[in-house]
């Protein structure tokens, strides 16, 4: 049993013990390749890429060949060649998908799942996947490979989705979630009407009392007599709002009212939380709303609990869960946040980027 809990121990701690996040890409004016590692920029292609997305500890991209390469620890690898090649990157996992296959690349090794797969879906520490040959649902988790059910490929009774460390489905009439290494039944011969799932966290709408509930740590928690209007879930919470149209937050084993106000732009990412409030943008986090601004921001991203905006000058701010700050004055076109790098460009075009305090 001790073996059992410090195995999934690490799928239950934040964010904050995982991925570097000191890692950025971007195409420059000559439309080469550059990575931004830890202060460092390094052209890694001459040609023009495909196509590239960034994880917490690398970059993943498919060269003007059509080689699929993985840059990490400051070294590139080559890991397929192929003109369909469908990955996906998180902050510690790259899953790859091509003639059938599905694969995984963590820690510098790719590793084969399944040798012909319907369909995945994956987060930062867990894939599942409809395997076609061996007729299940599995998922991959810790380094470990699981069934979770046997499953017909025709099926069409199966929908399931994926938390950060958790796995939400129903498969004909029964609705389940994987977590922690075990499989969870929460309702039998009855189907949610619509589930969402997160860290630690899966909220639904209860089939049988047709109430709003939400499954956390193991422990099913009614939240709300009738089905909510709206809701949303993050990590170890779910924001909603109730059939009166009020705006409550379930966080961490508790249920609080955010306002008896109409809101509107409600985003959840992650345990921050914001939205506009009689044209105050407005931020929860830490069990407290604080007030960004007095205005509604030009546009927004939710990254590792942190809020990076557009002000109405198109100066780009950010709150890191203590204080706001202005990353920079200059007029921004575009913007992103990789955890706790920031990349944007300037009115000139110019690729500019943010890491630790210090602009770049």
């Amino acid at each position: 049993m001790i073996k059992k809990f410090i195995k999934y121990l690490f799928l239950l701690l934040p964010n904050l013990f995982w991925g570097q996040g000191n890692i950025t890409a971007y195409v420059d004016y000559r439309q080469n390749f550059v990575v931004f590692d830890n202060g460092i920029e390094k052209t890694l292609e001459i040609q023009p890429v495909v196509n590239f997305k960034i994880g917490g500890k690398c970059v993943a991209y498919i060269d003007n060949l059509g080689y699929f390469k993985i840059y990490e620890n400051g070294k590139t690898k080559t890991v397929a060649f192929g003109t369909n090649i469908d990955y996906q990157c998180t902050d510690n996992l790259v899953t790859f998908f091509f003639n059938d296959q599905l694969w995984i690349y963590e820690n510098g090794e790719k590793r084969m799942l399944s040798l012909w797969v319907n369909n995945y879906k994956t987060s930062d520490y867990t894939v599942a996947f409809l395997d076609n040959q061996k007729n299940g649902l599995y998922v991959f988790q810790n380094d470990e490979l699981k069934k979770l059910e046997d499953v017909q490929t025709n099926v069409i009774d199966l929908n399931y989705k994926v938390g950060e460390n958790l796995v939400a489905y129903t498969l004909i009439n029964d609705f389940k979630v994987f977590y922690a290494g075990e499989t969870f039944e929460i309702t039998f011969n009855a189907l949610p009407t619509s589930f969402e799932a997160g860290r630690n966290i899966v909220a639904f709408n209860n089939p049988i009392e047709q109430t709003f509930s939400v499954f956390y740590k193991g422990v099913v928690t009614k939240l709300e007599d009738f089905q909510p209007l709206w809701y949303k879930v993050g990590d170890n919470m779910v924001v909603y709002k109730d059939q009166l149209n009020n705006l409550k937050i379930f966080d961490k084993g508790e249920v609080k009212t955010l306002t008896n106000y109409n809101v509107q732009d409600i985003d959840i990412q992650d345990n921050v939380c914001t939205f506009v409030e009689q044209g105050q943008f407005k931020v929860y986090f830490n069990g407290k709303i604080e007030i960004l601004e007095f205005f509604v921001p030009v546009s927004k991203i939710l990254e590792n609990n942190c809020v990076l905006y557009l002000d109405q000058t198109n100066s780009l701010k950010l709150f890191d869960g203590t204080k706001s700050q202005i990353v920079t004055s200059e007029r921004v076109s575009n913007f992103d946040i990789n955890i706790n790098t920031i990349i944007f460009q300037n009115s000139a075009g110019r690729n500019r980027i943010y890491h630790k305090g210090v602009l770049y």
